[in-house]
């Protein structure tokens, strides 16, 4: 029961219904919360992963941060891994995730390093889970502005992934996505597009049009097309943007926000 109701909450979180993805996932928790059984330590310890995922997703950091601990702490803890377990490479993973989205590089490249470690012993050079670390150790390149170092290691991780899972994996559109924004900030708006672009078509084809990862990729052409200066194809992205916030979020969600603003500063120009 409660692993079905983790993949249901999964499932939830991929299709961006947060709301439901949270209440699977604590439906979960709670069948095997007073267990000392060590598979059912396992399962807890991944239900409370999937816990900080959502909370993530939502927004909330320091409650993400706080599940996310709470599965290493069991994992390390209670589960005495070895060192080559790749579901503590997990933790260390999300953990990261979240350092970084607090500005912490430090620790958040600590963490990478531990999980990139982890998933190089167990399961070799060529895994899609390798390819997230990296991924993962770009983006914080890319927060340092180390545009360079960080297109080494997103070419490491597109490399891994379309050899692996083909060149329309949904997990190849994060990627795509990146380095559309490294070379966005770089100034080379064409090939910004481009990989936005990419990002886009893979992100449709998998999610569908009502999913907060299409509004990203909305948003980020949009963005482009206004540093451009071609106005009325930035509106016209910041439009769809806002619809698929307001279908998946609702209307007080701060990435609806987001849209407004963005919406208003293309009429100010």
């Amino acid at each position: 029961m409660a692993t079905s109701y983790s993949n249901i909450g999964l499932m939830h979180l991929q299709k961006g219904e947060l709301e439901k993805a949270l209440d699977y996932c604590m439906k979960s928790v709670s069948l095997k919360q007073n267990s000392s059984n060590s598979e059912d330590s396992r399962s807890r310890a991944t239900s409370y992963s999937n816990i900080g995922m959502v909370c993530r997703a939502m927004g909330n950091h320091e409650k993400a941060l706080e599940y996310s601990l709470t599965s290493l702490y069991i994992r390390l803890d209670k589960l005495d891994p070895d060192e080559n377990d790749p579901d503590t490479a997990v933790s260390y993973n999300n953990i990261g995730n979240l350092y970084q989205d607090k500005g912490d590089l430090e620790k958040a490249l600590e963490c990478y390093n531990k999980s990139l470690s982890i998933r190089l012993n167990s399961l070799g050079e060529n895994h899609p889970e390798v390819s997230v670390s990296y991924h993962n150790i770009g983006m914080l390149y890319q927060d340092q502005g180390n545009h360079q170092e960080a297109l080494v290691y997103y070419a490491k991780s597109l490399s891994i992934d379309i050899s692996t899972l083909g060149e329309n994996h949904h997990s190849l559109s994060p990627t795509y996505n990146s380095m559309g924004k490294v070379h966005k900030l770089k100034g080379d708006y064409d090939k910004a597009l481009e990989y936005y672009n990419k990002s886009l078509a893979i992100r449709l084809n998998a999610l569908g049009e009502k999913h907060p990862d299409v509004a990203d990729s909305y948003n980020n052409i949009g963005m482009v097309y206004h540093a451009k200066g071609d106005y009325d194809k930035s509106l016209e992205y910041f439009a769809k943007m806002l619809s698929t916030k307001l279908y998946t979020m609702g209307e007080n969600h701060p990435g609806v926000v987001v849209s407004y603003k963005n919406i208003g500063t293309v009429y100010k120009a």
